[in-house]
């Protein structure tokens, strides 16, 4: 780009003051930016800027500061957000038949992503259980560091192939993932966790005895296996729908406590199909639509029950 002077010199982008070639930096995505850099010293001179960045960080993350993070955000943007900030954001776990949500977020100088389970049954009002699944940082050498975080050991290395819409999570150690003391002591551990009780005593349970050890064998199965995620997208609210959309903790009898997302489809301008679907619980259930609902907006209900 460049203009011709009355005298027959040509003015180029690079003889803007410097403020300038930095707001027109401001306009362009991390890609562009890369590509500038890329043509001259100036331009590069121009793109090392970290405000630059800055900016980006704040627009495409919601990232304002890059204290616990240790390094520019350039480094972040460049290095970390640019190949795997579309994890952020919601996901379902494809774990058949008992599925999953996962939440991936930007947490103290890391991407973390982290697992939500039911409480534990019949406790519904009492919050989510949460189990961290992987992390993304920088090490000091600038490369980085990709850890699952699953098992009974040390954060291990980990494998993660980002698609359209899906991902893929591969553990490069899955003895990590094994109790040391054997699978008796893994099995005891895993119930008291799913129970709530430190001493499960299995006569009491009844048919959630057999559910139990089913679902016990099935995530078994699945944490030597790669594990593949698909995005999870909340629809948006609308002031005249009864209730909002969003993820919900559902009841379903005897098998439980279910993770549910409520949507609706609109008919008409004041006419709603509800839908609420299992997104973790009960293998029966997984993905079906456990309540159909076809009604009509009049009343707003309190939302203040969603997840």
């Amino acid at each position: 780009m460049s203009t011709c002077l009355a005298h027959g010199r040509s003015l180029t982008i690079v003889d803007l003051p410097p403020e300038l070639i930095t707001h027109i930096l401001f306009l362009l995505n991390g890609r562009d930016i890369g590509n500038v850099s890329m043509t001259c010293q100036s331009l590069r001179a121009a793109a090392m800027v970290d405000t630059v960045w800055q900016s980006k960080c704040i627009k495409d993350y919601k990232l304002s500061t890059c204290d616990s993070w240790q390094t520019t955000f350039r480094d972040i943007y460049t290095k970390v957000l640019y190949k795997y900030g579309t994890l952020l954001g919601l996901w379902q776990l494809d774990l058949n038949p008992y599925g999953g949500v996962v939440h991936v977020s930007l947490d103290h100088g890391k991407i973390l992503a982290r697992q939500y389970s039911a409480p534990v049954n019949p406790h519904i009002r009492n919050p989510l259980r949460a189990a961290d699944l992987f992390s993304i940082s920088l090490q000091d050498c600038d490369g980085l560091e990709l850890f699952c975080l699953r098992g009974y050991h040390q954060p291990h290395n980990c494998e993660i192939v980002i698609g359209t819409g899906e991902f893929t999570l591969k553990c490069c150690d899955t003895q990590c993932h094994r109790h040391p003391e054997g699978k008796q002591k893994e099995f005891e551990m895993w119930v008291a966790e799913e129970t709530g009780m430190s001493s499960p005593n299995f006569s009491a349970f009844n048919q959630g005895h057999d559910l139990l050890i089913l679902k016990f064998i099935t995530t078994m199965f699945h944490r030597e296996d790669i594990l593949s995620f698909k995005a999870l997208t909340i629809p948006s609210s609308k002031l005249s729908y009864p209730i909002q959309p969003g993820l919900f903790k559902g009841h379903y009898g005897s098998h439980g406590i279910e993770v549910v997302q409520l949507s609706y489809t609109e008919k008409a301008s004041d006419m709603y199909k509800s839908h609420v679907s299992s997104l973790k619980g009960d293998p029966n259930v997984l993905g079906v639509v456990s309540l159909y609902g076809d009604t009509q907006a009049n009343d707003v209900t309190d939302d203040k029950n969603r997840l």
